[in-house]
């Protein structure tokens, strides 16, 4: 099992080569083609389905890739772009363990080869020899204190993953989370607007049936609002359909003029 290694003795960055410069370019595209998509997207799991299949391209040897999320202590996968593979996943939520759960419980990346990982995770790798999967790569992924989970790459080949994909996929991901991180920040506000709009329109009704009462019974703003809650409390439902009541009765009205809305009103 290897991990993200980092030196500290480099004075500079290498120059990279031909290959690794074509693989810089397919995750830039990559993320690109994730934000023009979270654009459009309606939700999150939208956005990680993406984010999922636009990884395939980001990874050279990555030829099947699933996204895993811990949602409370029970892990789901969110998106997978070969469904057929989705049993390796569910084998390592199964036993509560796997390179999955392993880079999104540590926070860590991990490539093995399948003939490798017997010892360290039994089940995933017989579940993997049996679906033909020779290696695997895991990365880390955290939207948000309460949405991590991790980026899982496979491949059919043995022992094909190595550094360069690691540092490929951890890059890749480090920038499709701040698309996603961003997605939330809409979502959010999105939310918060549509709250905000509800509030209005319904204190918009409450004031509208208020009015209706002091020009029927001729009480105070104070009164009329009393009674409108009065109501509500004894009846157990929200303010704003009992004065939504209170308007449909004075509208029922043929002539069209103000009159006292019947006592089932309010």
């Amino acid at each position: 099992m290897r991990r993200q290694r980092h030196s500290a003795t480099a004075s500079r960055p290498a120059r990279p080569t031909t290959g690794e410069s074509v693989a810089l370019t397919d995750v830039t595209g990559a993320v690109t083609a994730l934000v023009d998509a979270a654009d459009q997207a309606a939700d999150l799991d939208e956005v990680i389905r993406h984010l999922c299949h636009q990884a395939v391209r980001a990874v050279p040897h990555a030829d099947v890739v699933s996204v895993t999320l811990l949602t409370g202590t029970s892990p789901r996968t969110v998106a997978i772009t070969e469904r057929a593979l989705l049993a390796l996943d569910l084998e390592q939520y199964a036993a509560d363990d796997g390179p999955c759960l392993h880079a999104a419980r540590r926070g860590e990346a991990v490539h093995i080869a399948v003939a490798d990982a017997g010892p360290v995770w039994p089940a995933f790798a017989g579940a993997a020899r049996d679906a033909g999967v020779g290696s695997v790569l895991s990365a880390p992924l955290v939207v948000a204190p309460d949405r991590v989970g991790s980026v899982n790459c496979f491949s059919r080949a043995p022992e094909v993953f190595d550094d360069l994909d690691e540092h490929l996929l951890v890059l890749y991901v480090a920038a499709a989370q701040g698309v996603l991180r961003g997605v939330l920040r809409r979502l959010h506000s999105d939310r918060t607007v549509e709250q905000l709009t509800g509030a209005l329109a319904g204190r918009g009704v409450i004031e509208q049936a208020k009015g209706i009462l002091m020009a029927t019974r001729g009480i105070t703003a104070d009164a009329a609002y009393a009674t409108l809650v009065q109501r509500s409390q004894h009846e157990n439902v929200k303010l704003r359909l009992v004065a939504q009541r209170v308007i449909a009765a004075a509208s029922a009205d043929p002539t069209g003029s103000a009159r006292r809305p019947p006592d089932h009103a309010v």
